[in-house]
Formats: structure tokens, C-alpha cells, sequence
């Protein structure tokens, strides 16, 4: 009998050595050797932070260095997305203001408990003295498309240039500095986490950002940006990142690999070049199913599992498919839906004709695995029927 191995950042217990960095003239990055970054704008009469850290009691470290280079006050929390290790420490900074993309509101309203529950067990350091947390954090403004931020006369352009690390990213462009926080819309030698990707958009994304042609830029996760050399650079490897994974993902389902043989041949394209990028290993699994999933909607869906049920492809982690949020019962069947499209998109439950709503693609997909299905060209479709249901993890 096998034993599940952990996750790999479960482990990660290690502290991180924090830098404040400056970026532009009173902008800084607060960066921690890959965790997650927080951005810090300070304009003439109040100051901004950009993503809120974990905890209430991590966004008081950031607080911590913002005093060293000034003591006015922090006037608004500024949400790049959902994600809860970006968005829960907001309370910390006791701002007047939180504010996000419309689509970040909706995916807080979505999903904004599950991810918080799922990052926590999963990377428990990133949520140091998790008892602060208050609740979820709620914007008390969002917006769609664009938006301007004054601090006394210091203007902030606040931006969705498109999908890529989620659906709801925003930028924060500082135009008399020239400088730019991205969010985990650009990484510097840390893995990207893909689970809630667009992995098509992604690089159309960061195109718009590299026409803002930034002098500086906080990314995500890694150093701070200076120089629009190291820029590009980070800009070049992020792109790297996601093409090479969504290229491995795409080409397994053309060649209809196993899920084991498609784990191995993105390790392949990606291990030599990645591996060493922090929380590589935590984000893979989960790169991976997204990458897969993604592909099967823009190819003609195959059976990957190609009769194997071995569900050993590197970590127990790998097929946990519940975590990786691919249970294709509920809503989450595709993240790139919104607004009232998303409204209308048919519950695929059990009841007469269940299985007929299911997209064409993936019907087929059941039929073809199900035993009934191969003698009478139907399957039949329970809430249980999952991505890993049907690609034979057990």
C-alpha cells in the first residue's frame, strides 16, 4: 500500500530573508526570496500598498519597513488578484480603501473561502499567526478596465491588461517614474502557479506590459525589477515559463500520452530550465492538470489515461485533481467564463439528460471511457465524474 507524499511546500519551513527595495523615487518592492511580494507607493499626502501579504500579523512586517522611509499614512490596499496569500493580511495596514478588478471581487465571492482553505493547508508558512485573520477581505471599490489612484498629486494608473495568472489581474502603473507592479503576472526566477491560468492570454499579457517599456518593475515573486534590461530579462523567463508548460501540455494531448507520460515529458521540457526557481515543485502538479485541461479545450479531446491506472507520476500531490480544482460536477468546469455567460452555463448535475449538457468534447470523452458507453453510445454522468475520475486515477 502506497503512502501519499506531502506536498511539497508543506515542508518549505524555512524564513525567507526580506528585502526593501527601491525602485523609483518613493517606491519600493518588499520581497522574500521568492514568497510573495508587496509593493509600497508613496505619493504626497498618503501611500498605497500593492497586495496584502497572508496574515494581518506578515502585513505588519511590511508596515515595519514602510516607516522607515515615511510615516504617512497607508490610505489604500491595492488587490492585484483573489489569491488568499496576496489578499488576507489586508486588516494589517488598516486602510480606508481596498481595491481590486470587478472579476477579483467575483472570484473572492466564488472562491475566495475554498482558495484561502486550500493555500493554508498546503503552504502553512506563508499564513504565520493565520488566528489574525479577521475573514475574508472584501474590496470596498472595484473596477473594470481602468482606474485613477491620487495620492496628493501623485497619479496611479490601475489597469487590467488582460488574463493571465487569473482572470481578475490588475497592474499599478506610476507614470512619473515609469514604474510598474505586476503582481504574479511577472515572476523573477520563481516558478509561475498556474492553477487559476490563462495560459493563451498569459503572453499577450505581458506583451502589454513590455509596451509600457517600465525602467523598473515589483514582479510577484522574486528580486525586485531594476533596469529595464533586468526587466525584460524577467519578462522573457516568465514567458519562457508559460509557453514551455502549455507547449508540453498541448503536445501530450495531441499524442494522447497517459497522465503518467505527460507529467514526465513536462518535467522534461521544463526541469533543466525551472527547477531551481522557487516553489517550482509545489506548483507543478498543479501547472500541469491546468496546462492539460487547457489544451483539451482547444484540441479534439483524447482519452489520456490510455487504459493505465497508475496514479504514480512523481508525488501523491500530482493527481490530487480535488485541490487542483478540475472536478468537472460543478461551475469551475471552466474558469474563463464570466459575467452573464458564466450565469447561464448549465449545472451538471444529476437529473434527466444530465450528461447531454455537458460540453460536446467532454461527453464524448465519457462515453468513449465508460464500458456502457462503448455498447450504447451513452454514459452515465454522476457529480463524482471528475478529471481524475475519468482519466483512471484511483
Amino acid at each position: 500500500m502506497s503512502t501519499q507524499k506531502a506536498f511539497a511546500s508543506t515542508g518549505d519551513l524555512a524564513e525567507k530573508k526580506i528585502s526593501f527595495t527601491e525602485i523609483g523615487p518613493d517606491l519600493y518592492a518588499f520581497t522574500a526570496e521568492g514568497d510573495p511580494n508587496t509593493g509600497v507607493i508613496v505619493g504626497d499626502d498618503s501611500c498605497a500598498v500593492f497586495d496584502a501579504q497572508a496574515t494581518p500579523a506578515m502585513a505588519h512586517r511590511v508596515v515595519e519597513k514602510v516607516r522607515t522611509v515615511t510615516d504617512k499614512p497607508i490610505k489604500y490596499v491595492i488587490l492585484s488578484h483573489y489569491h488568499a496569500v496576496r489578499v488576507l493580511g489586508a486588516s494589517g495596514f488598516n486602510p480606508q480603501g481596498i481595491i481590486s478588478s470587478e472579476e477579483t471581487h467575483r472570484l473572492i465571492v466564488e472562491r475566495g473561502q475554498q482558495d484561502w482553505q486550500s493555500e493554508y493547508g498546503r503552504f502553512p508558512r506563508l499564513f504565520q499567526d493565520a488566528e489574525s485573520i479577521p475573514g475574508l477581505t472584501w474590496p470596498t471599490h472595484a473596477f473594470k478596465g481602468e482606474m485613477t489612484l491620487f495620492l496628493g498629486k501623485r497619479e496611479v494608473k490601475l489597469m487590467q491588461l488582460g488574463a493571465g495568472h487569473t482572470s481578475g489581474d490588475i497592474v499599478a502603473w506610476v507614470p512619473d517614474a515609469r514604474v510598474m507592479f505586476s503582481g504574479d503576472l511577472i515572476e523573477y526566477h520563481s516558478a509561475c502557479y498556474c492553477g487559476d491560468a490563462h495560459l493563451r492570454a498569459w503572453p499577450r499579457t505581458l506583451n502589454a506590459i513590455r509596451d509600457f517599456d517600465p525602467k523598473s518593475v515589483a514582479p510577484g515573486r522574486g528580486d525586485a525589477l531594476n533596469g529595464q534590461n533586468t526587466v525584460r530579462e524577467a519578462l522573457a523567463m516568465t514567458r519562457d515559463f508559460v509557453t514551455s508548460l502549455y507547449g508540453a501540455a498541448e503536445m501530450s494531448v495531441v499524442k494522447g500520452r497517459t497522465l503518467k507520460e505527460a507529467f514526465a515529458a513536462t518535467r522534461e521540457a521544463m526541469d533543466n530550465k525551472f527547477g531551481s526557481f522557487a516553489i517550482y515543485e509545489h506548483c507543478l502538479p498543479f501547472n500541469v492538470a491546468r496546462a492539460l485541461r487547457r489544451g483539451l479545450g482547444y484540441r479534439r479531446s483524447r482519452d489520456l489515461d490510455g487504459g493505465s491506472r497508475s496514479p504514480d507520476v512523481g508525488s501523491a500531490a500530482s493527481l490530487n485533481y480535488r485541490e487542483t480544482k478540475l472536478t468537472l460536477a460543478t461551475k469551475e468546469i471552466d474558469h474563463e467564463r464570466s459575467g452573464p455567460e458564466k450565469e447561464r452555463r448549465p449545472d451538471y448535475r444529476n437529473g434527466p439528460g444530465s450528461e447531454r449538457r455537458l460540453p460536446l468534447r467532454i461527453r464524448q470523452w465519457v462515453r468513449d471511457r465508460s464500458p456502457a458507453g462503448r455498447t450504447s453510445g451513452r454514459a452515465k454522468f454522476t457529480p463524482e465524474v471528475s478529471f481524475r475520475t475519468i482519466c483512471g486515477a484511483t
